[in-house]
């Protein structure tokens, strides 16, 4: 599998590590994974962002949300709106944002000529675990998968083209 960025660009300890799990996981497959991968809906005008991006040839596209709260900063769930204890918002949507990336990214494929969208699409949302050891906090993947952009600024070959 080839990954766009090799490494990650910034410091963000929770999509480090569930992007190291990915590269530990999928290494071996066919298919492609991006860090940080724009989406946008096809008028160009609402940009997301993918914390990570994965097509595998056999499997399908998977988006990965990433979220560095634990499942102990989570008071409750009411249907996409998570209420957070001891977090720096009071609630989280990370549910509805894969959601919509997933669907802009959809989209996107949809008017994108010579992409093929037949490709299963999921989502997932990936928490820090709430197990500590040696004061780190040790990533962990929570996940609801759901089936149902702009290219990439490395710009390595679409993973989507038809050949």
């Amino acid at each position: 599998m080839d990954f766009y960025p090799d490494e990650p660009l910034d410091e963000s300890e929770p999509q480090r590590f569930v992007w190291e799990a990915v590269r530990a996981a999928f290494g071996s497959e066919e298919g492609v994974a991006y860090y940080r991968y724009p989406v946008f809906d096809p008028s160009g005008l609402r940009r997301h962002e993918a914390d990570i991006l994965i097509v595998l040839r056999r499997y399908g596209v998977f988006l990965i949300e990433v979220k560095g709260l634990s499942i102990r900063n989570i008071r409750g769930i009411q249907g996409h709106v998570w209420q957070t204890d001891s977090w720096y918002v009071p609630e989280e949507h990370p549910v509805q944002q894969a959601d919509d990336q997933l669907f802009s990214l959809k989209d996107w494929l949809r008017v994108s000529p010579g992409l093929d969208i037949s490709a299963q699409l999921h989502y997932a949302v990936a928490l820090r675990s709430s197990r500590e050891r040696s004061g780190k906090s040790r990533g962990g993947m929570s996940s609801r998968p759901r089936s149902a952009s702009a290219p990439p600024t490395t710009s390595p070959p679409s993973p989507c083209a038809r050949g």
